[in-house]
């Protein structure tokens, strides 16, 4: 749920781009984080592997300025996509207020995409009912 500070007139929010591995999440923050107006978006963390691979998370703030004297922030983090980091993603969805499931639109991905979409259910259970999310699906050419 957002925080809201009615004494520094802030609301925080945090949304997380899940999905599988190699499905364009961080993709996805690198576009946004270049697209947006510096002066909007902070600092892309962002490390580096050797196999480009995520191991713990992507993180970029960004300040969307106010809003009937509220100041907007939201915290955009990654997950990494391999299952044996599911541990990990649930220490970095603690506290989100929305998700955004990015994977490949290939065809050969499906499975995987399904697989994915199976483990966020039965890990994170009922809450993910009532979750707001959106979904970004990604090719080798372009991002959505």
């Amino acid at each position: 749920m957002a925080i809201v500070s009615r004494k520094k007139n802030e609301i925080q929010c945090k949304v997380v781009y899940y999905g599988p591995g190699r499905g364009g999440k961080t993709t996805n923050l690198i576009t946004i984080h270049k697209a947006v107006a510096s002066k909007v978006r902070g600092q892309l963390i962002s490390i580096h592997t050797a196999g480009d691979r995520t191991i713990f998370f992507d993180f970029m703030p960004m300040d969307l300025g106010a809003v009937k004297n509220m100041n907007i922030k939201i915290s955009v983090y990654t997950v990494p996509g391999q299952v044996i980091y599911n541990d990990t993603r649930k220490v970095v969805l603690r506290g989100v207020d929305g998700i955004v499931f990015v994977a490949d639109s290939l065809e050969i991905s499906k499975r995987t995409i399904s697989k994915a979409c199976r483990i966020f259910k039965t890990t994170y259970g009922i809450w993910a009912d009532n979750l707001r999310m959106c979904r970004s699906y990604c090719s080798t050419t372009s991002v959505i």
